[in-house]
């Protein structure tokens, strides 16, 4: 058995979190009522498939409120890997041959798409704050003497993919081809 001294404060902390700091993916766990039961973990099934596959997990948290969000798209555009956070915002990517660099997406509607990069191997667990987008700012009546009038402009906007060629992560989300694989794959308990 070994035994080590552990110096940490685990204060307002969720328990995943705690296990995961102290364990790793060592320990599998289990609640039933007011315990947690630990178990071992099985080892990998092969050190190449060890190399190979990296796995991320944390929470997402609103950047003002500092509440976990559910249902934020987290995504690897080199692997065409995904997943979604559970109703407690957390979330858990396992990503296959990564690249040097890889670059997670979190994309939320309401939320400005947040971009994380890391060296494999070199994070597994983080807590990642999206900031909410900025809400229409009301303005109190004044009479009208006081402002110049200014005829309104519609803007053109062009989308990213437009501009570059390249799809953005969120019209990637939005593909309804993309959709409907996922999902299916989730529903049938293929992800």
């Amino acid at each position: 058995m070994h035994s080590e001294l552990v110096t940490e404060d685990f204060s307002n902390k969720p328990v995943r979190e705690i296990l995961y700091t102290l364990f790793g993916e060592s320990v599998n766990y289990k609640t039933r009522g007011n315990y947690i039961i630990l178990t071992k973990a099985p080892p990998p099934p092969k050190k190449v498939v060890e190399e190979s596959r990296v796995s991320i997990s944390g929470y997402v948290l609103d950047h003002t409120t500092q509440e976990k969000i559910p249902e934020v798209s987290v995504y690897d555009k080199n692997s065409l890997t995904a997943t979604v956070t559970d109703q407690y915002g957390f979330f858990k990517i396992a990503i296959d041959n990564p690249a040097d660099e890889t670059v997670l997406s979190f994309s939320k509607a309401n939320y400005v798409d947040t971009l994380i990069s890391f060296t494999p191997g070199s994070v597994q667990f983080v807590n990642m704050n999206i900031a909410p987008q900025s809400l229409p700012v009301e303005i109190d009546e004044a009479p009208l003497d006081t402002f110049d009038l200014v005829p309104v402009v519609t803007p053109v906007i062009v989308e990213e993919e437009e501009a570059s060629g390249k799809r953005s992560f969120g019209a990637f989300m939005n593909d309804k081809v993309f959709r409907n694989r996922f999902f299916e794959k989730e529903r049938t308990g293929e992800c």
